[in-house]
């Protein structure tokens, strides 16, 4: 990335940095506005949201997840930011976390590597955005800043 997509980047109202990425778990990162940090994220391994791109995110109603923010990317719809545990759970959209670690999941009987306290994590991203109906995303991987 040269200085002025940095630039760029670094203009966007928020920032998702992605810090670590596993076939086994997925691609875990951080959500900053204002440089200090929302909540953390998992999304899937090799996610469509390419790193290096600013996207438009605009307030969305989920079914499953209520009031949220859709991430707009071409080629694909229904891309919102919700609460979940795990790879699994994420239909490729960015997870909600407050910590990384490995967590009990009930119906496989393991313990799996993602993000906990996923719907407290949602309820802060939702407050800390809560006036706002659309917002620029800039994402990047972390050996990339």
């Amino acid at each position: 990335m040269n200085l002025w997509e940095r630039s760029l980047m670094r203009n966007a109202d928020a920032r998702l940095i992605r810090l670590e990425e596993t076939k086994e778990a997925g691609t875990f990162g951080m959500l900053m506005k204002n440089n200090q940090i929302i909540c953390l994220t998992l999304e899937p391994y090799h996610t469509f949201i390419e790193a290096g791109k600013i996207y438009n995110c605009h307030r969305a109603k989920s079914n499953s997840f209520g009031n949220t923010f859709e991430i707009e990317v071409t080629g694909h719809t229904y891309v919102y930011f919700h609460w979940g545990n795990w790879k699994e759970d994420t239909d490729g959209c960015p997870l909600t976390g407050t910590f990384i670690g490995d967590i009990w999941d009930k119906k496989r009987k393991v313990f799996q590597r993602g993000v906990g306290w996923s719907i407290k994590a949602f309820k802060l991203f939702k407050k800390e955005l809560a006036t706002v109906d659309e917002f620029s995303l800039a994402v990047t991987n972390v050996k990339e800043i």
